[in-house]
């Protein structure tokens, strides 16, 4: 996650809020009033919006992962994604076992151009781990699962772990890459006030390979592979505000796949949309203190189309999953450390698949300047 601090350089929303003892004259009062509404009308927005459980989505790298930046610094990320409860249209039925898990390392370069204008480098490497099996609706020849599975002995699209043999299937390697532009559309500030505005967007590349197998030869799943074998454009917002120690952020990520590959079928990811909004409290007094602590509590959720594989709609693919997430941020000079836990609480999935059950999010920036 970039970093701001009292100048501008990390979490300026949050780091910010006025020290001063003055009284804001009218024109400020306005502003600040404006600025905050603005702030809670669009993260209620995000909050109602209609995501399948994946770990391809940029956003999942923090507590909230758009915020603007300057300067110059280094981010590693590790998360882990865990999916072992099973869903038939959104209700929860009996697993007989299915699992899958991701761990990501992600390694980020933030590199301000101008002022206004930071550009960034995100480079993943993923481990991916799918075992156990799943029961997927066959119907009449129509591809009802979400990978490429039977395809390997002959029969309609389902998962590789679907298919009835119950193997094991992991992976690991270089993942896609992402670069991306944001500018900073607005920015106000009152003595006890700040608001931030910053939009962006970018292009993620097939940097990673699409054809791992198991040891039994067979091709995994596509969400088990490192890559997508796919572009995909990127487009953000994100948009923060603070008044004294309370702050207010709210991001957002919309991606839009192209055909990509697995094994040596065409596949394509369908279109997805990430949000977070949280509520901060700075829990340290002394705000030019060389240590600082917040605490964050947010709402998160993911949307996401349903795929093809083989220009085929796969039907058990798709759908919406809510997250609450508590957090903790601590900056130590040019140290932040970050930890979020996103709960599942709400799943919609189209037919019969794994749901997430949480993430973890762990985080480290180094400010070089």
């Amino acid at each position: 996650m970039e970093n701001k601090a009292m100048k501008i350089k990390h979490f300026s929303t949050v780091l910010l809020p006025g020290q001063g003892t003055g009284h804001p004259g009218v024109l400020r009062h306005w502003q600040h009033l404006l600025a905050g509404s603005g702030a809670i009308v669009l993260l209620i927005c995000l909050l109602i919006l209609p995501a399948r459980a994946c770990d391809y989505c940029l956003l999942t790298q923090g507590i909230s992962p758009l915020e603007t930046s300057r300067g110059i610094g280094l981010r590693l990320d590790q998360r882990y994604t865990r999916l072992g409860t099973l869903f038939d249209n959104g209700r929860k039925i009996d697993n007989a076992g299915a699992l899958e898990t991701h761990w990501t390392t992600q390694f980020t370069l933030f590199y301000s151009l101008t002022p206004r204008l930071t550009v960034l480098g995100v480079v993943p490497f993923a481990r991916r781990f799918q075992e156990g099996e799943e029961h997927h609706h066959e119907e009449g020849g129509q591809a009802t699962g979400s990978g490429l599975g039977s395809l390997n002995k002959g029969f309609p699209a389902a998962r590789l772990l679907d298919s009835g043999s119950g193997a094991n299937g992991t992976s690991f390697g270089l993942s896609d890459i992402s670069l991306l532009l944001r500018y900073q559309v607005l920015q106000t500030h009152t003595l006890q006030s700040t608001f931030l505005l910053s939009l962006q967007g970018g292009l993620r590349i097939p940097t990673g390979k699409t054809d791992a197998r198991n040891g039994e030869g067979e091709v995994l799943d596509a969400h088990i592979q490192p890559g997508t074998g796919a572009f995909s454009y990127l487009f953000g917002a994100s948009t923060n505000y603070v008044w004294k120690r309370i702050g207010v952020t709210a991001n957002a990520l919309y991606s839009v796949n192209t055909r990509g590959e697995v094994g040596d079928h065409r596949y394509e990811f369908g279109n997805a949309f990430n949000y977070d909004g949280s509520f901060r409290y700075r829990l340290t007094n002394a705000i030019q203190a060389p240590v600082k602590l917040f605490a964050s509590l947010g709402v998160a959720g993911e949307y996401r189309g349903k795929e093809k594989l083989d220009n085929l709609t796969l039907d058990d693919t798709g759908g919406h999953t809510l997250y609450l997430a508590p957090g903790v941020q601590l900056f130590y000079r040019q140290l932040v450390f970050e930890f979020s836990f996103w709960q599942a609480i709400y799943h919609d999935l189209n037919g019969e698949q794994l749901g997430e059950s949480f993430k973890t999010f762990g985080g480290l920036t180094l400010l070089i300047r």
